[in-house]
């Protein structure tokens, strides 16, 4: 999954629940619920960062509208969904491997099991990833209101 698109849930985890002893651990449950969904992944390194630029934009304006706007419980609605997102970050070392040239390191029984459970990734999961993101933004700004 994208991660506009799980910042979007964390920030909608905190809206409907404003307990950060809840709404947290439940971001974080949620990146592995929505990555267990067909989303957008390719092998096709152009189209991935083609992606990834868009995604990376997209959630630097997310966290900008947040910061700008403050909406109500604006703070959770940001630490949500960066913890929504944060266990994409394990993947960033052995991208930069991958990139420079070197040995990719063995994935942990974390990065497997994280790994195992993106069985939908498609070139055609953002068919599914962009409407996603418009309806559950949506929801997010009617929630806010």
């Amino acid at each position: 999954m994208t991660a506009i698109n799980h910042a979007v849930v964390g920030g909608l985890i905190a809206v409907a629940i404003p307990n950060p002893w809840i709404a947290i651990p439940l971001a974080l449950a949620s990146h592995f619920a929505l990555d267990s969904l067909p989303h957008f992944g390719t092998k096709k390194i152009k189209d991935f960062l083609k992606v990834f630029s868009v995604d990376c934009l997209l959630v630097i304006i997310f966290f900008l509208v947040l910061l700008l706007g403050r909406p109500e419980h604006w703070g959770l609605i940001a630490v949500c969904g960066f913890v929504s997102m944060s266990p994409d970050f394990m993947w960033a070392p052995n991208a930069f491997r991958t990139v420079l040239g070197v040995p990719r390191k063995k994935l942990n029984a974390f990065s497997r099991f994280h790994k195992n459970i993106q069985w939908g990734e498609r070139d055609w999961g953002l068919i599914i990833e962009i409407p996603t993101l418009v309806v559950l933004s949506y929801v997010l700004i009617l929630a806010e209101k």
